[in-house]
């Protein structure tokens, strides 16, 4: 029986498969429309561009939110419908499928058995979870088994962790996470661009303008025109949305991230802090490739930011070499 060995980062807005041997091979959005009979099941991709133009025999359902799975046996249809697209184009028997899982930091007992159930009735046969911000300081190329400690920072879709990690593990002090992320600076610039413009846009524009336009430096004078519904006239329309807006909008929740990192730091040893004050800190998740993060939060907190290239990717790169470092695995 042939095996294949995967990591998978099921995020709140993404979801993202490394395959040993082949590399990153999916990464597609954490949404499912399931039809009003449940014989139909649209995932990923196609069912986010259905967003706002959903027919009315299908349901969009996100069964991740904050990080915490609330909709179990969707999310696990979701994973498993992704799964079978790694099996193998004829086959006898069905592969055997061995995964690293990441998860949020802080979970409950509970809450983390639910991870564990989902990739077993995703028809995962043996899970090993660790801890996402562990996951992308592997992939960021932290030295998490030494004693020199590491701060992380993860900028995800549904939530913000930031934790201190040495020798394998995530220390006591300096460890935090919020549900806030990327998936609510897109609702907050649906909301600001319906304010300001009377203008109904999807969340897929948001996120778009967000990531085409959206920036922390003061002064960018870049615009996108964006289509929706005028509510005022009551019909198509568009209008041109300015970065600085964009920037308006998505600055306190980095002024927030910013105060957490402070936070963490100050609850940390002076130890800890002389490592940190040498390295600085590491961000990683989607949310970390606006332009101007690492001039804000350096100002902000005196420290130097590293940001490495493609850092959404951070996770899922550090559970590709989990996949060929069993001691390394072993020790968390």
């Amino acid at each position: 029986m042939k095996t294949i060995d995967i990591a998978i980062s099921l995020g709140s807005s993404f979801t993202t498969i490394f395959q040993s041997g082949y590399g990153v091979v999916l990464h597609e959005p954490t949404i499912v429309g399931v039809s009003d009979t449940k014989k139909q099941r649209i995932i990923g991709s196609e069912a986010f561009a259905m967003q706002g133009k959903t027919p009315k025999n299908i349901t969009l359902i996100t069964p991740i939110k904050n990080g915490i799975i609330i909709e179990p046996k969707i999310a696990a249809s979701f994973l498993k419908d992704l799964i079978i697209k790694l099996y193998p184009k004829s086959f006898i028997f069905k592969p055997r499928i061995k995964a690293i899982l990441a998860i949020p930091t802080g979970l409950k007992k509970e809450e983390v058995d639910v991870y564990y159930n989902v990739a077993y009735a995703a028809g995962i046969s043996l899970v090993r979870v660790v801890p996402k911000i562990v996951m992308a300081a592997v992939g960021m190329d932290l030295p998490v088994a030494s004693s020199v400690a590491s701060m992380v920072a993860h900028l995800g879709g549904g939530t913000t962790e930031i934790a201190t990690i040495a020798l394998s593990g995530i220390l006591s002090s300096g460890a935090y996470g919020v549900s806030m992320g990327g998936d609510m600076m897109d609702r907050a610039v649906v909301d600001f661009i319906l304010g300001k413009h009377d203008l109904k846009i999807g969340i897929s524009d948001a996120r778009r303008l967000k990531e085409e336009i959206g920036s922390l430096h003061k002064g960018e004078t870049a615009f996108r025109e964006v289509m929706g519904l005028c509510l005022k006239e009551k019909r198509p329309s568009k209008e041109a949305i300015h970065a600085a807006d964009i920037g308006g909008v998505l600055m306190p929740y980095y002024l927030r991230i910013a105060d957490l990192i402070e936070t963490a730091i100050n609850g940390i040893g002076p130890e800890i802090s002389s490592d940190i004050l040498k390295s600085g800190i590491y961000l990683s998740g989607g949310s970390a490739k606006i332009a101007g993060i690492d001039r804000l939060l350096s100002q902000k907190l005196g420290l130097k930011v590293n940001i490495l290239e493609n850092p959404e990717f951070a996770i899922i790169n550090g559970g590709g070499k989990l996949l060929k470092n069993k001691e390394l695995l072993d020790s968390f």
